[in-house]
């Protein structure tokens, strides 16, 4: 989808730099995955899980983090 959005210039290059991105698409997106990764974590928190610590740990695989996308 395309659409026309100010973006402070500066905290884009930052955060392109921070994270080896090479399209300001690939930082977008990033960071709404980020974002919504982080909204998900909150709402099953809230929602209680039900799990300890320890059960929590071997349930995460970090392969699955989006830090871990390659762009």
């Amino acid at each position: 989808m395309k659409m026309t959005m100010h973006i402070n210039d500066a905290l884009l290059k930052r955060v392109m730099k921070y994270h080896g991105l090479t399209s300001k698409t690939a930082a977008i997106d990033l960071a709404l995955r980020k974002m919504d990764r982080r909204a998900e974590l909150v709402r099953l928190a809230k929602a209680g899980l039900g799990l300890s610590t320890a059960e929590l740990k071997k349930a995460y695989d970090p392969a699955t983090a989006v830090d871990q996308i390659g762009y």
